[in-house]
């Protein structure tokens, strides 16, 4: 492909796994800039977009966009980790990044938004050293439909509800069981609010002060559905290794694929169970972290398969390092 090619905005999301809004919003922050613009259609190069699946990447890894968004080619090359020395358990739960120096510092919170209210109130004052903004949504219903890769290191998301409507919530939390939720509610009764105070999930009262939401996002985590460690494989992946195993008349491995993905779905049972039978929840909590434990051991012995037999496998849902 030449260099000379551009890419509309719309495609390079597509093919780097960053949202529109992420880009506009990088481009507002840090100047970032497409190679072109023709009215309000925005035009990236084959480099911006080389540069920016690295940038993905180094985000993926604990990297904050603040630290990224000046780099050039060779800088971003330089930061970047090789896959197979990254610990991906620690990943899940302190990941961490180096300045340009080469000191340890701890990484951001990486925070989503959903719903419009939100967005704007970022766009009026959205600066802010206590965390990275990394994804934005209009409403929950995308938020569901993202791409594993658009949801990877989120420790808290902020949610536009106008009623706190509690199924949105638990939807939230059956996607993402380890991710912070923080509700920012218009109208709700005294209930409602002490139900879903109940289960530990911050609220705040619209309107809020950016810094607010900010400070609120920033806090320790003070509920949790079970730690678990990250799926190394999607369901994509399970299916194309499976089907090379096929070919290759290989039924140990399409067995291995197999128990895989029953504990991938017994693990989100284990997680709705948590959701819905809260006197229970302890118990949940405890076979859900085994369960997840199980699931990791195999995908260990399966990655030694893939290493030993050569057998390739797309990347995952998305850009995914």
């Amino acid at each position: 492909m030449s260099e000379q090619e551009l890419y509309r905005i719309g495609t390079v999301s597509k093919l780097t796994g960053i949202s529109p809004e992420c880009l506009r919003a990088w481009e507002r922050r840090y100047d970032m800039q497409p190679a072109q613009k023709t009215g309000k259609t925005r035009f990236y190069s084959h480099e911006q977009l080389q540069n920016l699946n690295k940038i993905k990447r180094l985000i993926d890894q604990g990297h904050p966009i603040s630290s990224l968004a000046q780099l050039d080619t060779n800088q971003l090359s330089a930061r970047l980790t090789p896959v197979a020395e990254i610990n991906l358990s620690s990943q899940a739960s302190f990941a961490s990044t180096f300045s340009s120096t080469g000191a340890y510092m701890p990484r951001l919170p990486n925070i989503g938004l959903i719903g419009a209210n939100l967005i704007m109130l970022e766009q009026d004052d959205g600066t802010s050293e206590r965390v990275e903004v990394t994804q934005r949504w209009h409403n929950v219903a995308e938020f569901l439909n993202s791409r594993p890769s658009e949801l990877n290191n989120l420790t808290a998301v902020a949610l536009s509800t106008p009623t706190l409507n509690l199924s949105e919530i638990r939807d939230i939390h059956v996607r993402m069981p380890d991710l912070r939720v923080v509700a920012v509610y218009q109208y709700a009764s005294e209930t409602r609010i002490e139900a879903v105070r109940q289960k530990g999930i911050p609220l705040l009262a619209w309107p809020v002060t950016w810094d607010k939401l900010v400070a609120v996002c920033a806090q320790p985590v003070e509920f949790e559905i079970g730690k678990t460690t990250p799926k190394r494989y999607d369901d994509s992946q399970l299916l194309a290794i499976a089907s090379v195993a096929k070919d290759y008349g290989d039924s140990s491995t399409r067995h291995l694929v197999s128990l895989i993905s029953s504990l991938n779905a017994y693990e989100q049972y284990t997680t709705e169970q948590v959701l819905e039978a809260p006197e229970e929840a302890e118990l949940h909590c405890r076979i859900r972290e085994d369960v997840s434990f199980a699931r990791a051991q195999l995908e260990h012995s399966l990655g030694n398969i893939i290493t030993t037999r050569a057998i390739p496998i797309p990347e995952k849902s998305g850009f995914s390092s």
